[in-house]
């Protein structure tokens, strides 16, 4: 993809929104590359917490490190947890006032854009990208990208209108190989080694391009490694304290430390050492050292479950190559892994999403020609009737990836002597087919109920079905 000539004024911003961290890039003007943007000056994460504050008395939201330090601040109200808010249709009671997720998210991207101002006080706004995890479904994707062009439409701070898109992390991955000229006669591997899971996509280039997820697992992710630092902290403290358990405030000031010490304590195991570590906030502070075997019993386990993901994999005597992403990947041994396998690191842009978001907003990425394999041809949802009309009410949206966090359906029912949800799919042309029928058994037949249900796929995309139901 060759790029034109960018007015230094224009903007092509992607950002990277994650459950836990955003990051945003933008096309710079004269290398006409994507670079990363950071908000702090240099004085702290490049990454932005995915946390917001609303400040009562100012009437006023703040974002990222600023929301963390104002969270147990007075006339505050505090919200966290955006994305799983997003895709569980969550919304929010903020001062009265109920902001649906998609709306929070919007005002949290408008607070992340105003940095431009000290950047560049005439910059425009061209084209915006927000990339989200592979497994949010498309319904949602198309819900967030519809308030975001609503919210900037009706802001006074943008006046110029802008493309706005939302994509997954895979296909910003698609835009970022072609933006660099390396998406020709190519077959690898993604591997996503996020917060949330390690994912695997099986990619191919030619003739048309294809995506597969074929691998995913959440016990490796970075949350289940963050969650075993923050036990080696908790642990350490409480013995040498001489205690039993944390109050809210020690173990708020230790998953602080956890956000410090992380890429500390992987890079003391990856090194084979002990590692010395402060508490600063209790009085007196004192240091402790875990020893290297504490580490060794805790991420062995894991280094050995990377492992065996890898030997599902294979090298065709090095045809694959691989593409990471990822702050899983800011440690050394998965790297080694990978050469041990003959792997060769095509791309080792651990910031790509974003990266490659920058680039959609300036040439939008031919969708039309993606194949993705591992996501589901039909829509799935259940049958309901309301008087002499049946109506389908979709659960999972054709498009969607197979291992997405579909909402989970809740409706109000009656008892009678014949009830049952019928599970079915709908085609492209509107042809529904019952593909299960579940038999519901509550404890009361006379009560009314609610009846919740959840659906899944395995990764040979068979259907999951959990019906949960309680009396009213």
């Amino acid at each position: 993809m060759k790029l034109s000539r960018i007015h230094e004024n224009h903007y092509y911003i992607g950002i990277d929104f994650g459950h836990h961290t955003v990051s945003v890039s933008a096309l710079d003007n004269r290398s006409e590359k994507p670079v990363m943007i950071d908000r702090t000056g240099g004085y702290g994460q490049i990454y932005v917490p995915a946390q917001m504050v609303y400040m009562t008395k100012e009437c006023a939201w703040l974002i990222g490190e600023e929301a963390t330090m104002m969270e147990k601040s007075q006339d505050t109200v505090f919200i966290e947890n955006l994305l799983s808010g997003l895709y569980e249709r969550r919304s929010y009671d903020v001062e009265g006032i109920c902001y649906e997720a998609e709306t929070l998210i919007a005002i949290y991207i408008n607070e992340m854009l105003k940095h431009l101002d000290s950047i560049n006080p005439n910059n425009i706004i061209k084209g915006l990208t927000i990339t989200l995890p592979d497994r949010v479904d498309y319904k949602t994707h198309k819900i967030l990208e519809e308030t975001l062009i609503l919210y900037f439409e009706k802001s006074k701070k943008w006046k110029n209108k802008f493309q706005i898109h939302v994509v997954t992390n895979s296909e910003a991955m698609l835009a970022f190989l072609e933006g660099y000229n390396l998406i020709e006669g190519k077959q690898c591997y993604f591997m996503d080694f996020g917060h949330e899971a390690f994912r695997v996509y099986d990619v191919h280039l030619e003739p048309h391009i294809t995506i597969s997820l074929i691998v995913e697992s959440k016990a490796l992710s970075g949350y289940v490694i963050f969650e075993k630092i923050e036990k080696l902290l908790c642990v350490a403290y409480l013995s040498h304290q001489n205690k039993n358990s944390l109050d809210e405030e020690e173990s708020r000031h230790i998953q602080d430390m956890c956000k410090i010490y992380y890429a500390y304590i992987l890079k003391a195991y990856q090194n084979k050492s002990d590692v010395k570590i402060t508490y600063k906030f209790p009085h007196p502070p004192f240091q402790i050292k875990l020893q290297v075997s504490e580490l060794m019993k805790v991420f062995e386990p894991i280094e050995s479950s990377f492992e065996k993901k890898l030997n599902r994999l294979k090298t065709n005597d090095g045809d694959y190559e691989v593409v990471v992403m990822g702050n899983g990947f800011r440690t050394l041994w998965p790297k080694y892994h990978l050469h041990e396998k003959a792997f060769s690191i095509l791309v080792e842009d651990l910031d790509a999403a974003s990266k490659g978001a920058a680039l959609w907003s300036l040439k939008p990425f031919r969708k039309q020609k993606i194949n993705h394999i591992g996501r589901l041809k039909k829509d799935y949802g259940i049958i309901i009737q309301e008087g002499e009309e049946k109506h389908f009410l979709i659960i999972a949206q054709s498009g969607s990836y197979y291992a997405s966090d579909f909402t989970p359906m809740g409706l109000i029912m009656v008892r009678d002597h014949d009830l049952s949800l019928k599970i079915c799919t709908k085609d492209a042309n509107d042809k529904i087919e019952q593909i299960m029928s579940m038999e519901l058994k509550p404890n009361n037949s006379e009560a009314i109920f609610r009846v919740t249900l959840k659906i899944e796929f395995d990764q040979e995309m068979h259907l999951v079905p959990t019906v949960m139901y309680d009396e009213l």
